[in-house]
């Protein structure tokens, strides 16, 4: 929608126990002018990822919680960390520099850190972050502290975590199961 002629998303919450006549939302809450590009439900809250920030509802829309790129550009992200998210964020749409921030339900900063490579694929689930360059696999927790490292990946371009630590590593013929120490 639209407020005061600018761009608005919003979040517009319904009870289950409404009748079918009553098409007013219960509650709405503004996330201001940030085209919404995902939305994932985790622990109670709704997280909005956006073009320009990352917000975070409480499921009664009471509450919100918000992180801002600050300009920079969002270039990839993953929604799947037990209370975090994970953003790899650039100065530049192009290039392999960006950095990988970590993002808890209060729009607080857990880890930052600076990349250098081009990232093939970033992924997140319970309380870890994978972050896959050319050069190899890097497991971090969410604090973004290394906790386990893969060389000779060759032909991998996609790592998909679960949330007991293993992490599947996805080429184009073939996928295999990594289980760190």
């Amino acid at each position: 929608g639209q407020t005061g002629g600018v761009y608005d998303s919003q979040i517009a919450f319904y009870s289950l126990s409404r009748t079918t006549d009553d098409r007013e939302p219960d509650k709405i809450c503004s996330l201001g002018n940030n085209a919404v590009l995902d939305l994932r439900r985790s622990g109670g809250s709704f997280w909005a990822l956006g073009e320009s920030a990352l917000n975070i509802v409480a499921q009664d829309g009471a509450s919100s919680a918000s992180y801002s790129y600050g300009g920079q550009y969002l270039k990839d992200f993953d929604l799947g960390g037990d209370g975090f998210a994970s953003l790899l964020l650039g100065k530049y749409r192009a290039g392999s520099s960006a950095s990988l921030v970590t993002v808890d339900a209060s729009g607080e900063v857990l880890g930052t850190l600076d990349l250098e490579e081009q990232v093939l694929d970033l992924a997140a689930a319970g309380r870890d972050v994978g972050v896959l360059p050319a050069s190899g696999l890097t497991l971090y927790t969410r604090d973004l502290e290394v906790y386990q490292t893969l060389e000779n990946t060759v032909g991998v371009q996609n790592v998909v975590l679960r949330e007991d630590g293993t992490a599947f590593l996805v080429g184009n013929d073939t996928a295999r199961l990594y289980i760190p120490d």
